[in-house]
């Protein structure tokens, strides 16, 4: 399944659905979503701008930080 167009990230999202979080398409976006449910980080499809990758990668540490905060 091709969730995104920029290689590097539709790899990662890949592995994150293996490790079981879930994935949800959109319009524009997909919604992908930690296996408690919460949180959900926002990824765009066709993501045009050249720091998408890192800001991505940015999104999931603070969603796992969040997490950690909430069950912490």
């Amino acid at each position: 399944m091709k969730y995104c167009s920029n290689k590097e990230m539709n790899c990662l999202i890949r592995k994150l659905v293996r490790e079981g979080w879930g994935f949800r398409r959109g319009g524009k976006h997909g919604k992908l979503s930690h296996p408690s449910g919460w949180p959900i980080v926002t990824v765009a499809k066709s993501p045009s701008d050249w720091r998408s990758l890192e800001n991505f990668r940015r999104d999931l540490r603070r969603a796992e930080s969040s997490l950690i905060q909430r069950v912490g």
